[in-house]
């Protein structure tokens, strides 16, 4: 019973991954980041913790998604297709460029805001893949917070 191979429909994040590829015309495996992907799985984790178990992959118990969730993320992306970033919207590396601050000092702050303004969070493509921005308003906070430093 420790040894559980999923149901049918049950994924896991890497093969998630492939079939965003597929779904969004960049082929299996290409483009898709899967921090962007956990973030959207992470999204429904609280409201339906049904939707992710531990079944036996290869030789490791490996979290799955199950087929509503894997629906719902594929949905997302494909919704997605390579939407770039509106104007006003910039990404961590972007802000690293201007020379803001470190991308690991920029992530650690806009984690404080994520649960409270999802809505200040989305993903956009960028060349070959999807990367988180931030929207205007978090990026005011973010210039105010460093500048001070």
């Amino acid at each position: 019973d420790n040894f559980k191979k999923p149901p049918i429909g049950w994924m896991i994040v890497s093969k998630l991954a492939k079939e965003i590829g597929k779904a969004i015309g960049k082929g299996e495996d290409k483009g898709i980041d899967i921090r962007s992907i956990r973030a959207k799985v992470d999204e429904h984790r609280l409201t339906h913790s049904e939707w992710f178990k531990d079944f036996w992959s290869g030789d490791a118990m490996t979290e799955h998604f199950s087929p509503e969730l894997v629906s719902i993320i594929l949905k997302s992306f494909e919704s997605q297709k390579r939407t770039i970033a509106p104007k006003g919207w910039l990404a961590a590396s972007d802000l690293f460029k201007e020379g803001v601050a470190g991308r690991i000092q920029i992530k650690n702050f806009v984690e404080l805001h994520r649960e409270d303004h999802p809505e200040w969070f989305k993903d956009f493509w960028v060349i070959n893949r999807f990367v988180e921005h931030y929207n205007p308003q978090l990026l005011k906070k973010i210039y105010a917070y460093f500048s001070k430093k």
